[in-house]
């Protein structure tokens, strides 16, 4: 009696033929590329007595007809043991699974590691924005997709030299990666990855599928296509130990190359171990060779026939084509935006980019395991849909959580969330590429159905890459709710094919009868439509059946049926209520924490960012040496700044390659480029929001503290808008609130008293008559102190009330060479700093929001101006103090708190050795030359204007010089060899005497400087670390420390720059000063000389 028409699944292994599961009757797996094989189509236990013909499902509706297989065939196979069958295919697993499988690991290396580069600051390196990068991520898959075509080629070469080659290739192609320098050539070369992985990734499975039968393909083809997770772990822990390397190369583009070059060293492991066909392995005997050959033997009409276009057809008009290739669309999203995302993702959740390598490979080997089991599963019960829809459902949890969570604290959580979606959705991806190449006919058919498979399929790639921007950073709400929206259409889709497939089964069993899984079959659909014999043998079955000699009644087969229903509908329902259930629950959880609990650590930040003005790397090592010569310190000692150094950033501005410093903090302030001179205007003369007022508006306190005037370029780029730096005046009221923007800061402590005062008071530098300090106090409520004594009264910040203005000298607070003498007169930078923490940390305790302040090194830069070396390494260690003072500060706080530093430009091109006019180069400066002066060069030329300006009579050149070298150079510079033509200058010119007394301590320090202005060398960044800090590792532009600080504190400095520019008339700012006509002189490299 015939069999039916056949290919929808029976139970794998049921040798019942009892029809019960969506799996196809060989529960193997085909190659993805089968269209391209002649040898290995279905599933082929025959014996001669017992020949049976089959139908793909795709014409069974329309009556596609029977095929006897005559038992004279000519290509009926010889049979083979299981023993024998047993042991080539242990030989083989041996010997050629783990090296398919270790190319297939290499594969998956070279093409993940670019999520792993981005964390490791290739993004960042590059300058490329979100849009940028995703062009960076599609470059591969366009070019995979292009090419998957040439998988053919595996029909045409031998398979060692083949792969081998292609091995080679992308090895080369990923290594070059590292060698970008900008968008095209990353570009460029991920695409050439994309064109040699199309046709490995593709072709290995096609390659499997000439060595296994269809029966122990499955297994392995889950093993092969689960190697992704698996090389994601490796790459993840491969990336953790690469990207802890410091060398000259950054660490993303020693990811590439190491990872590349392992690729290129495996292509001649693969040229010599891999075999071509079973025919050609080395290691099977003659008899086994033979025996590999014809166990793979199947019966498929169309094999040899070239290509049958009404298969073709079906295939392309077969819904289930389009429902896994739509599983696949869905399951190939995740799997990219994991691949590409999930270190920055685990990154964002708090981690630095070191620790996120590393702990994405727990998650990935998890996932493996999973895939592992699941497929061995589905091998084992044949419930492929079923299995699929579970592990879906595993994978909506977990991007349900990483969607639902938008809580820094519940880091535990979120990280669970990507255990699962990793978990969830690799074992659905392999088990999908199975199941639908289960559910296939005749080589045609399957070629046709493949290709809306791959093409439909792969297209989710692109969609990957662009719906995780940083601007979503920290949560990537929008990535992580369209994959939990994705795969719960995996989980829908996998349940409604498995229980349509069923039904056909059932539907097939009462025409035809059930399948008995032992006879060969023809997968083809080359068979004439049914004919009355077919018609006849059906209804005989049936008589058969009704006789008893079936598999039992007909009101048994009814029940069991009925039951089938029952129960598969309960499992669906069950399976849907659950995973909506585990949503609700963990939204509602959520949302219930957030709208009730206390804030917690991650809910509530502050930012401290110090500005250095005017230190550059040389000035570092000039103070750090200095420091080791006073203290007596072994040579290894280093600074606080050292400890915690994080990369370097460049500087110039939008119309000089040497900035000032009011375009520099106006890149900070506003992460923008803008003009020498502006202050937090752009070139169009437009004003543009700083971080400290977004912040304010965000709810956060805020605060600035400088030792220069609190109305200088820097603290005046956070508070205030001015064409130009000069228009102190009007700083000083914007500062206060008298500004469109009302007040934005909470505390401002330093100098710059005059700026306050009405012209005609003593001590005012303004010109007007408007008094800054009582409008302050009037109008805005501040709190106003102008001595050391009311400092002190702060009691450390404890007993400070916002807001609070402490102005303690008319301009800039003495040098600390010189304040150290005058302790009782000027506060300290550390010791403001610290009054400051304290006092925001009051005011911030019962909100939910932290402080923004700003902390400045001012006279760094003032000391590098005057080229006075005694100065500048005082002025460094006590901002090296105040940086410690910052992160005692964050030790000792339950807020998170994060310390970023940098200057905005180098002052006086400090070099440290001086090679003398006539003389030869001496490699080595002298650091005792700078511990014996007690004053600063400014500080003595002042003693001398003061002295000669004393004098009724003017001294004599031989008197003044002997005052000058005695009460001078001698006790505040320490110099006691001064010459005469040192002396002569100074007495000769007391007005420019700063800079004269300058040159005689760096003479004697053997201290050189190219200028007395700015220069254009790349400036160090420093960090605590903490969350999204590595988003400024590396070089990087000081707009990026800009955009850091608005990131960071998550605040919108776009929407205050838009109400900025809708409620600043420019004529009035025009007026305040400065008209067009003035800025002229903007645009020119040369006329500007930087006012400090």
């Amino acid at each position: 009696m015939a069999s039916p028409p056949w290919l929808l699944s029976a139970t794998e292994g049921n040798d019942d033929g009892a029809a019960g599961d969506e799996n196809d009757n060989g529960a193997g797996i085909e190659d993805s590329f089968a269209v391209m094989r002649s040898d290995l189509s279905g599933r082929g236990r025959k014996t001669a007595e017992d020949k049976a013909a089959i139908v793909d499902d795709g014409d069974a509706e329309a009556g596609a007809g029977v095929v006897i297989v005559s038992e004279d065939d000519a290509a009926a196979p010889a049979s083979v043991s299981e023993e024998a069958n047993r042991r080539i295919r242990r030989l083989l697993d041996r010997r050629v699974l783990p090296l398919v499988c270790c190319l297939y690991v290499l594969s998956y290396l070279d093409r993940g590691n670019i999520g792993n580069a981005k964390t490791a600051g290739a993004k960042r390196d590059l300058g490329l924005d979100s849009s940028q990068w995703a062009w960076v991520l599609n470059a591969f898959y366009v070019c995979y997709v292009a090419f998957e075509w040439t998988t053919m080629f595996w029909k045409f070469f031998p398979a060692h030299v083949y792969v081998s080659v292609l091995c080679l290739c992308w090895g080369a192609a990923a290594m070059s990666s590292g060698a970008a320098r900008n968008m095209a050539h990353l570009v460029v070369a991920r695409g050439f990855l994309g064109v040699f992985e199309a046709t490995f990734g593709a072709g290995a499975p096609y390659f499997l599928s000439m060595l296994y039968r269809r029966k122990e393909l499955g297994f392995r083809m889950s093993l092969l296509v689960g190697m992704s997770p698996l090389a994601n772990t490796f790459a993840s822990s491969l990336a953790y130990g690469i990207t802890q390397i410091r060398g000259s190369l950054a660490p993303w583009r020693l990811l590439f190359i190491i990872e590349g070059s392992l690729t290129v060293l495996f292509a001649p492991v693969a040229y010599f171990l891999l075999i071509d066909s079973p025919s050609t392995a080395p290691f099977l005997s003659k008899e086994d060779k033979v025996l590999a050959v014809q166990r793979l033997q199947v019966k498929d009409s169309t094999a040899k026939g070239g290509v049958k276009w009404k298969q073709v057809v079906a295939g392309f008009s077969d819904y289930k084509n389009y429902v896994h290739a739509l599983i696949h669309f869905c399951a190939n999203y995740s799997f990219s935006a994991l691949s590409n995302f999930l270190p920055s993702i685990v990154k964002d959740l708090g981690y630095d980019s070191v620790k996120a390598q590393g702990l994405t490979a727990p998650a990935y080997f998890a996932a493996f395991l999973v895939c592992v089991a699941a497929s061995y599963a589905s091998d084992r019960f044949g419930r492929r849909g079923l299995i699929v829809a579970g592990t879906s459902a595993l994978g909506v949890v977990g991007y349900g959580l990483l969607a639902a969570v938008q809580d820094d604290a519940r880091a535990g959580t979120r990280y669970a969330g990507v255990w699962l979606a990793a978990c969830g959705v690799f074992p659905a991806l392999c088990i999908n590429v199975t199941w639908v190449l289960n559910n296939q006919g005749g080589d045609s058919k399957k070629g046709a159905g493949l290709a809306i498979f791959l093409t439909i399929g792969q297209c989710s790639s692109f969609i990957s890459s662009v719906v995780f921007p940083e601007s979503d950073a920290p949560f990537y709400t929008k990535g992580c709710a369209i994959g939990c929206g994705l795969t719960g259409v995996i989980l829908v889709c996998s349940l409604c094919m498995s229980f349509a497939l069923s039904r056909e089964n059932r539907r097939r069993d009462l025409m035809y009868g059930p399948v008995d899984p032992n006879v060969e079959v023809d997968v083809s659909e080359q068979s004439p439509l049914l004919s009355n014999e077919g018609e006849a043998q059906a209804s005989n079955r049936a008589e058969h059946d009704s006789d008893g000699g079936g598999s039992g009644s007909g009101s048994d087969i009814d029940k069991r049926r009925r039951w089938s229903r029952l129960r598969e509908a309960g499992i669906f329902v069950w399976a849907l209520v659950a995973t909506a259930a585990v949503i609700v629950i963990a939204v509602w959880a959520q949302h219930n924490q957030q709208t009730s609990r206390a804030p917690s650590r991650s809910d509530k930040r502050n930012l401290v960012f110090m500005v250095s003005d005017g230190m550059g790397p040389a000035s570092l090592a000039l103070t750090r040496s200095f420091r080791q010569h006073v203290d007596g310190l072994p040579e290894n000692d280093t600074l606080v700044l050292d400890k915690h150094f994080w990369g370097s950033s460049r500087t110039r501005s939008s119309n000089s390659l040497v900035t000032d410093s009011a375009a520099g903090a106006t890149a900070f302030s506003c992460g923008k480029k803008s003009y020498n001179g502006a202050i937090s205007v752009l070139s169009d003369y437009e004003p543009c929001g700083s971080v400290l007022e977004a912040a304010k508006r965000a709810g956060y306190m805020t605060g600035l503290v400088v030792t220069t005037d609190i109305t200088d370029a820097t603290p005046a780029c956070f508070a205030s808008h001015v064409l130009l730096r000069q228009m102190q005046d009007d700083i000083a009221l914007q500062e206060v609130g008298h500004g469109v923007l009302g007040r934005s800061v909470d505390l401002m402590l330093g100098g710059g008293r005059c700026h306050f005062l009405p012209n005609g008071t003593d001590g005012s530098c303004r010109a007007d008559d408007v008094d800054v300090i009582k409008l302050a106090q009037d109008k805005y409520g501040w709190t106003y102190t102008d001595s050391r004594d009311g400092f002190d009264k702060l009691k450390g910040g404890d007993k400070a009330h916002l807001p609070l203005l402490g102005l303690f000298a008319s301009s800039d607070i003495p040098f600390e060479l010189d304040r150290k003498n005058m302790n009782d007169v000027y506060p300290s930078l550390s010791e403001m700093a610290k009054t400051a923490l304290r006092a925001l940390e009051r005011a911030t305790s019962g909100s939910d929001k932290g402080f923004f302040l700003m902390i400045e090194g001012s006279r760094i830069d003032h000391a590098g101006h005057i080229n006075d070396p005694a100065a500048q390494v005082r002025e460094v260690l006590e901002y090296d103090k105040a940086f410690k003072a910052v992160l005692d500060f964050i030790g000792d706080t339950d807020t998170e708190t994060v310390l970023v530093a940098t200057s905005d430009h180098e002052t006086g091109g400090l070099a440290t050795a001086l090679q003398e006019p006539g003389h030869l180069p001496v490699y080595n400066w002298y650091p005792e030359a700078l511990a014996k002066a007690s004053a600063s060069c400014e500080r003595l030329a002042h003693k001398l204007q003061d002295h000669v300006s004393k004098q009724s009579t003017p001294l004599s050149q031989p008197d003044l010089k002997a005052w000058i070298n005695n009460e001078l150079v001698i006790p505040g510079l320490g110099v006691t060899d001064a010459t005469d033509e040192e002396l002569s200058l100074l007495a000769a010119d007391p007005e420019g005497a700063t800079n004269n007394f300058a040159a005689v301590i760096s003479l004697r320090a053997h201290v050189g400087w190219s200028t007395h202005g700015h220069t254009a060398v790349d400036v160090n960044v420093y960090s605590s670390g903490g969350p999204e800090a590595d988003r400024i590792r590396g070089n990087v532009e000081n707009t990026d420390v800009g955009k850091f600080l608005s990131h960071y504190l998550g605040v919108d400095v776009d929407t205050i720059t838009k109400e900025l520019r809708e409620k600043t008339a420019r004529p009035r700012v025009a007026a305040a000063g400065a008209d067009e006509a003035a800025l002229q002189w903007k645009s020119s490299y040369h006329e500007y000389e930087g006012m400090q």
